[in-house]
């Protein structure tokens, strides 16, 4: 259970530190000193610099200078600052490990922390899994298994463009509109989304309940019946900036933040259009606006859902509450009642997420261990990696290392994971043959007969 704290021994800005309170099956609690607030700064700073670097490379946007400092040098500090203190109090074999972060740690991926033996945590444990509270873990409640009931799939691959009312008066426009329009504007099509959903809804357990949705609107969210098993919303989310923003934003509890929930959404079908004609004049109702505001989120009959999995880019960010999670998306479908949200901390891949998508409900299907689904399959994509090449480092911390499972409820002990097999072409041609001359040796027989 990490804490952020004001140290005393200290003087100055760079007074806050953190700390981890570690509780082990047997014994006491036991206090552990980290690294300082300043020291998070720089070095998730490098980190997130690293990735924007090689997103641009990748993206072929330009041919930007690489900054100075080297992804593999924060993954150490990082690792050496708020990990390694804490994992030399562990005891040998340790397998599984329930995370609670505080402030700025709320947006660090543990998964892709890296000792002084290139070793990343995805291939160090077999499952880590975040908690938005300590006082998570002693959620009771009867979760469905996946197997049981209907899914939800839900994605927007396209956003149409806005063409704005050229006759609205100016003292009649929405300022709220037209902040989350200037945000929302510029965000392309996604059409990886078509290819995840048509993956997923091959694999999703048969149910009459069930739903697959591209250009999904609104309203298809707020129609759905009950509490589906599964919720997986494909499309883009987005962070309204606050006037001021400290470096890691927290505040005490939710109303020195009242309007956080109208601050973080996800960008539904009609949203560029709604928000065009609301910012002009247009009278347009808040749940058809194509914008699911976090406020919104929460008021989701959500209390049987076993997941909510957020496959957009920075949907695990906001503003952290201390010593209660992040206000934002998280809290919204937590409030919402789902007992874990699968985010992302920085943009996702258009390419390789469907196919981390599809692997990790496989996991989950075949053990019905989400949490320990997800890190598994952050470790099999991290697997294989040189971490002395810079470029495969980054390529792969990017489109692997973003996610994180936040979960209520005990933390369950790690299971074998099984190895998933995809029918090769060849495969498939030789058991058609077979299944061929079965039949004419079987057809042959009656014929003698």
């Amino acid at each position: 259970d990490y804490v952020r704290f004001t140290d005393l021994n200290k003087t100055g800005p760079d007074n806050l530190s953190y700390g981890a309170v570690l509780i082990l099956p047997e014994g006491p609690p036991e206090w552990i000193p980290l690294g300082s607030e300043t020291d998070l700064v720089i070095w998730l700073g490098v980190l997130k610099g690293r990735l924007h670097y090689r997103s641009q490379l990748l993206g072929k946007e330009n041919t930007p200078d690489p900054p100075s400092l080297r992804m593999r040098s924060a993954l150490r500090r990082l690792h050496d600052l708020f990990w390694s203190p804490v994992a030399a109090r562990l005891p040998e074999r340790i397998e599984t490990v329930g995370l609670s972060p505080d402030a700025g740690l709320n947006f660090l991926s543990f998964a892709v922390l890296m000792d002084r033996n290139g070793l990343l945590l995805a291939k160090k444990y077999r499952q880590m899994v975040y908690y938005a509270s300590g006082r998570d873990l002693l959620v009771e409640r009867k979760a469905p298994s996946l197997r049981e009931g209907a899914w939800s799939l839900l994605g927007v691959p396209e956003f149409e463009a806005h063409h704005p009312a050229a006759e609205a008066e100016e003292d009649q426009s929405d300022q709220l509109s037209a902040v989350v329009l200037e945000t929302i504007d510029a965000l392309p099509d996604i059409p990886g989304v078509r290819r995840e959903l048509a993956l997923l809804e091959k694999i999703m357990p048969s149910d009459p309940g069930s739903i697959s949705l591209t250009n999904s609107s609104e309203q298809d969210v707020r129609s759905l019946s009950g509490s589906p098993v599964v919720l997986h919303l494909a499309t883009h989310a987005f962070l309204l900036p606050p006037s001021e923003r400290a470096t890691f934003s927290e505040v005490q509890d939710y109303d020195q933040a009242p309007d956080h929930f109208y601050r973080s959404g996800l960008v539904l079908a009609e949203s560029k259009r709604a928000h065009s004609e609301r910012s002009h004049g247009a009278r347009i109702p808040f749940d058809r606006d194509g914008i699911l505001f976090s406020d919104e989120v929460r008021q989701l009959p959500l209390s049987g859902t076993r997941l909510v999995t957020l496959s957009s880019c920075d949907s695990g960010m906001g503003e952290s509450v201390r010593g209660d999670g992040v206000l934002g998306l998280r809290r919204g479908f937590a409030l919402a009642g789902s007992a874990a949200i699968l985010l992302s901390l920085w943009p996702v891949s258009d390419d390789t997420t469907p196919g981390f998508m599809k692997q990790m409900y496989q996991l989950s299907l075949a053990t019905d261990h989400i949490g320990q689904a997800v890190w598994e399959t952050q470790s099999r994509n991290l697997s294989g990696i040189d971490t002395r090449d810079d470029a495969a480092l980054e390529e792969a911390v990017l489109r692997y290392g973003c996610f994180v499972l936040c979960q209520r409820g005990p933390l369950e002990a790690s299971v074998t994971m099984p190895e998933l097999r995809e029918p090769s072409p060849t495969r498939w041609a030789f058991a058609l043959t077979v299944m061929a001359v079965i039949v004419f040796l079987t057809t042959r027989k009656w014929q003698r007969r």
